[in-house]
C-alpha cells in the first residue's frame, strides 16, 4: 500500500518539481497563448498552464507533464513558437493532447 501511495505521490508531484528546475515559464498572454485555450476547449483537453521552456533556440520541442489536469502542463520551447506557423502548432498541441487524451502517457 505504501508503493502505490508513493507512485501516486510522485505522478502529482512531480510535474510540479519539474518546472522550477528546467526554467518553465508561464507563456505570456497573447495570440498563441488565446489560440491554445481555443483550441483545447474544443478539443476537450484540460491543462494547469501552458508552458514556455526558454531554451535560447538551441531545442525544437513541446511535451506535456501530468496525467491530471489540475498537475498538467503543456510545454513549448521557444524555437518551436519561433519556427512554425500557427496552424503548425495547433498540429503540435493537437499531437500533445492526443497522447494525453489516449492515455499514452501513463
Amino acid at each position: 500500500i505504501g508503493s502505490v501511495v508513493g507512485v501516486l505521490a510522485l505522478v502529482v508531484v512531480m510535474p510540479l518539481l519539474i518546472r522550477p528546475l528546467l526554467g518553465f515559464q508561464s507563456m505570456p498572454p497573447g495570440p498563441t497563448r488565446d489560440r491554445f485555450a481555443n483550441l483545447s476547449r474544443r478539443i476537450g483537453f484540460r491543462y494547469r498552464d501552458l508552458l514556455l521552456w526558454p531554451t535560447h533556440g538551441a531545442v525544437t520541442n513541446a511535451l506535456i507533464l501530468g496525467l491530471f489536469a489540475p498537475v498538467r502542463y503543456v510545454v513549448f520551447t521557444d524555437r518551436i513558437l519561433e519556427d512554425l506557423a500557427p496552424e503548425e502548432l495547433d498540429a503540435v498541441l493537437g499531437h500533445e493532447a492526443g497522447h494525453s487524451l489516449h492515455g499514452h502517457i501513463k
